[in-house]
């Protein structure tokens, strides 16, 4: 009886977990925001016989930072390759708000040319109350911009009703900007995508242009 041979080969297979990613969503969860306390004043002054000048200002108090939105506690998994670690969504999805104090003024001149004619002109600033320096974790918005806004606008007066039309230019820009997500331009590494993971910044500019239209009916 002819002996055959076998050949048994043994193969080892080793599964390394190269990266994962585990999310929780979480419904009908209560929002808790604040809005800060302001105080505003305002004054018009006549130079002239068909000229009128209207200063305002307003301050908004600071906020320190508090609780927004507070997940319940459940498991949310980071990616991590090493040690796979399940983190407490109760804390990591916590959303924070924190505010500065801040104060915001507007001019704007008014000229009558004729008795039916008006032309307006307006500047005013919106400047960022955002804190997020003092926060430790996710927080409201990303549009931490001073913005400036000039505006440009004539009516009519029609007896007993006013049309006015104007146009309006909004601009801010920051070279500082935080960056929503970061991405990196080195090979991504663990961690690089976390949503606690270090941020890099960039410059943001931020341009708008409104034209309104408007009619006031006197009753």
């Amino acid at each position: 009886m002819p002996i055959q041979k076998f050949k048994v080969w043994n193969i080892l297979f080793t599964l390394r977990q190269i990266d994962f990613i585990a999310s929780d969503r979480q419904e009908g969860l209560s929002v808790n925001y604040k809005s800060p306390f302001s105080i505003a004043a305002g004054i018009e002054y006549k130079i002239a016989n068909k000229t009128l000048v209207h200063l305002a200002v307003e301050w908004f108090s600071p906020l320190s930072t508090y609780v927004v939105m507070q997940p319940e506690s459940d498991e949310f998994i980071q990616n991590n390759p090493i040690t796979g670690r399940a983190y407490d969504s109760a804390e990591l999805l916590r959303v924070y708000d924190s505010m500065q104090n801040v104060v915001n003024t507007g001019i704007a001149v008014e000229h009558k040319f004729s008795e039916k004619f008006s032309g307006y002109a307006a500047f005013r600033t919106d400047f960022s109350n955002a804190n997020f320096s003092d926060i430790s974790g996710l927080f409201l918005g990303f549009t931490d911009l001073n913005i400036y806004h000039f505006s440009l606008g004539a009516s009519v007066n029609l007896n007993d009703r006013f049309i006015g039309i104007g146009f309006e230019y909004s601009h801010g820009q920051r070279s500082d900007f935080t960056q929503i997500f970061n991405f990196p331009t080195a090979p991504v590494e663990a961690g690089d995508i976390a949503i606690l993971s270090d941020r890099g910044t960039s410059k943001a500019i931020y341009n708008n242009f409104n034209l309104f239209f408007g009619v006031t009916q006197l009753l």
